[in-house]
């Protein structure tokens, strides 16, 4: 930038030193390195040292322990209790449910839920709230709505009866505000046990606008106290940050804890299965090869250069293996003798999400081992050597 005139005014100074620029290129780049996948994160975490602010943790734990009887006396005078702030917050609740169960006596009656958990389902949760309230022999409803009803009433009749032994319920749910549990309908069944006198609700929350989960309505049913406690744990179990990046490269498999944790379940399975799973990675490990041929060949040869409609389709070619070629080769190798064997074993995979389905350009199915080469040749050897017959 130019010096000014030394007799400038002042805002004209400024609007010299201020003006824009043009707009200048970078010449950084981003490194070219290749995401870890859930196997190698796990060794890396193992690698590590020990946590430099473990001291520090451990006295915000010890901290929040001498609030735990504020926290029983706000339950037992009607009110619920949100606990929010950095870090997780499960050994907290872990914690406060011991003095909860120390300090009440007469076996107190505490359901701890796992909101993060992705696979979990409301029925669940308010199944195992009814299992405290109705003998096993009895059929309940189905549906959330009228389930919530029938534990609203039971507890309303023990509770104009004045029967003082009737089981004082206290729900604790880490990650109150996690996917699974967000939706307005799923917060509505909670706000209405909530409003109960015999209901107690212990939540936390993790993200920063969990308050706008809740309208007036709502806050009133919850009457919640607010909490901070923040720990700055690692939130280990709460993220799915794997799911996420795992979802985006189309390689979900990751999350069941990379090749040991594929090995691992193929040793509950049948000995056809396991030589089926093998086949695949074998087939889609040798399509992937044969591309990879096919696009070196391409660009080597100079006198027939690809446009771009045609290198697009090469690098951009379905993987995985084709249904019926692969129940093709498992036929010939003895490994299933029908199409519905075929799929039953097809199915396991599925079940356990070691293998992915998709559609591609005509309309066939192909079938994905959600891995990289790399991954998938180790894997290969790992399943020759072991479970070679």
């Amino acid at each position: 930038m130019a010096t000014p005139p030394r007799d400038l005014p002042p805002y004209e100074l400024f609007f010299h030193y201020t003006k824009g620029a043009g707009p200048s290129t970078s010449n950084n780049t981003f490194p070219s390195q290749r995401l870890l996948n859930h196997e190698e994160f796990l060794a890396w975490r193992r690698d590590q040292k020990s946590d430099s602010h473990g001291e520090e943790k451990t006295f915000l734990l010890e901290l929040h322990k001498r609030n735990f009887a504020q926290w029983d006396l706000e339950l037992r005078s009607g009110y619920n209790i949100c606990l929010y702030g950095f870090g997780s917050k499960r050994q907290v609740t872990r914690n406060f449910a011991a003095r909860l169960w120390r300090s009440r006596g007469s076996s107190p009656k505490i359901v701890m839920v796992n909101g993060y958990d992705p696979d979990l389902n409301v029925n669940d949760v308010l199944g195992q709230i009814a299992t405290i309230l109705f003998p096993a022999n009895l059929k309940l409803p189905t549906q959330p709505v009228a389930l919530v009803s029938a534990i609203l009433e039971a507890l309303g009749t023990q509770l104009s009866h004045g029967k003082a032994s009737f089981p004082y319920i206290t729900l604790i749910i880490n990650s109150f505000d996690a996917r699974p549990l967000r939706s307005p309908k799923v917060q509505n069944l909670f706000g209405m046990l909530a409003a109960h006198p015999r209901f107690s609700l212990v939540a936390t929350c993790d993200t920063p606008m969990f308050p706008l989960l809740w309208d007036q309505r709502l806050r009133e049913q919850f009457r919640f106290v607010f909490h901070d406690a923040t720990t700055f744990a690692s939130f280990e179990a709460e993220t799915d940050v794997v799911d996420m990046v795992n979802g985006a490269l189309g390689r979900m498999g990751k999350r069941l804890g990379g090749k040991d944790g594929v090995i691992f379940v193929l040793r509950s399975l049948p000995g056809n299965a396991r030589s089926l799973f093998r086949l695949l990675v074998a087939e889609q490990l040798a399509a992937s090869i044969d591309l990879e041929d096919t696009i070196a060949g391409a660009e080597e040869d100079e006198d027939d250069i690809m446009d771009g409609d045609k290198r697009g389709k090469a690098a951009g070619e379905d993987e995985g293996v084709d249904f019926r070629l692969l129940y093709q080769k498992a036929a010939e190798e003895l490994i299933c003798t029908n199409e519905h064997q075929y799929r039953t074993l097809l199915k396991e995979f599925f079940d356990h999400q070691i293998i992915e389905s998709k559609r591609d350009a005509t309309g066939s199915e192909r079938l994905i081992v959600p891995f990289r080469k790399e991954e998938l040749e180790a894997l290969l050897e790992e399943l020759v050597g072991e479970f070679a017959t």
